[in-house]
């Protein structure tokens, strides 16, 4: 985006998704479950932390312990925050 405003053109110039920001996570999603990776959503969370091997558990609000490889929150900051000691 900051390009787009030192182009010297003195104008904005953007592109546009059609479906927003939910379209390019549905296909993203789409992508990596192809890969094989267990993607999740709308996972109520109470707390997230890091393992000694490195393996991350997930304190999900509606089921017990998980441990992942990786995980990936995309919640506001403040949120995040608080969920990850």
């Amino acid at each position: 985006m900051y390009a787009a405003r030192r182009t010297g053109l003195k104008k904005e110039m953007f592109g546009y998704v059609r479906g927003g920001y939910a379209r390019i996570l549905e296909r993203f999603t789409e992508q990596l479950m192809a890969e094989g990776v267990d993607v999740r959503t709308n996972q109520a969370t109470r707390q997230v932390w890091n393992l000694p091997s490195g393996r991350v558990v997930v304190d999900l609000a509606n089921a017990a312990n998980e441990e992942f490889d990786r995980v990936i929150l995309t919640t506001p900051s403040p949120v995040v925050y608080k969920l990850c000691p």
